[in-house]
């Protein structure tokens, strides 16, 4: 059951009109998912390691621009090595922790190569009318 407070304030943003909230987020900053490959293309853990290393300057950067950076992988990779760091933890955890974190964000970064797993983020959030940016220059700064 979620705490009512927190239902007040879900249903609360669901209310305000989109166009309240870009102005808003101009002014404060938005949280912004970045989504990219991290496993997709890269066969290596050390490919692996410079596709993180490629979201995390992203977030750097709109962290310095005054949003909020979210890296679903972040998120997760501490969850799937205390879950065993298994592929099977992988499959368990990945998608539906990165999915559930687009409720939360405002916006999405699409950086890099291939990858499903960010374009199913992507979907989502023009699937709820966020914003979608492929490049870091079009990110508004508040």
């Amino acid at each position: 059951m979620m705490p009512a407070a927190l239902g007040m304030i879900s249903a609360r943003r669901r209310c305000v009109p989109a166009t309240i909230l870009a102005a808003l987020a101009r002014l404060i900053g938005m949280w912004i998912m970045i989504a990219g490959p991290y496993r997709a293309g890269a066969p290596s853990p050390a490919a692996q390691a410079a596709n993180l290393k490629t979201l995390n300057e992203a977030a750097v950067a709109l962290h310095r621009a005054g949003h909020v950076p979210i890296i679903g992988v972040n998120m997760v990779l501490p969850m799937i090595d205390a879950a065993g760091g298994t592929s099977a933890a992988y499959d368990e955890l990945m998608a539906p922790v990165s999915l559930a974190l687009v409720e939360r964000c405002d916006a999405c970064l699409r950086i890099g190569g291939l990858s499903s797993g960010a374009d199913d983020e992507v979907r989502l959030f023009q699937a709820n009318g966020r914003p979608v940016y492929r490049c870091l220059a079009d990110v508004p700064v508040p």
